[in-house]
């Protein structure tokens, strides 16, 4: 019986994982004036961007938001604890994700810390 329900969760989060990586990635090509997040950021004058998502709380955004500053790539910051609804809306699950960005286009989806 503990097998079974072990068995459960595990299948259960590894739909989750699948179901956000799948999410995000169905974003990439699109404008950011076509998303939930249109006039509420202000795109950067840099060709190359990116836009990343965030908590308070989250380790691993801090660390990528250092890494990101150290190399003088511009980015910026959305707290999804601050509008929810928009996160909800694209699909953003978990923190850091980072939307990599062509001007005003979502070139790529990035989950977690990367190396730019």
């Amino acid at each position: 019986m503990l097998i079974g329900i072990v068995l459960s969760l595990v299948a259960l989060f590894a739909g989750f994982v699948l179901y956000s990586v799948y999410s995000a990635k169905k974003q990439k090509g699109q404008r950011l004036a076509d998303t939930a997040v249109a006039g509420k950021v202000q795109i950067p004058a840099a060709a190359r961007w990116y836009l990343v998502f965030t908590t308070r709380t989250c380790s691993a955004c801090k660390v990528l938001k250092q890494h990101l500053e150290s190399q003088g790539l511009p980015f910026i910051e959305f707290s999804i604890e601050d509008d929810i609804e928009t996160a909800r809306q694209l699909h953003i699950w978990g923190t850091p994700t980072t939307w990599c960005m062509d001007g005003d286009l979502i070139a790529d989806v990035k989950s977690g810390i990367f190396k730019p």
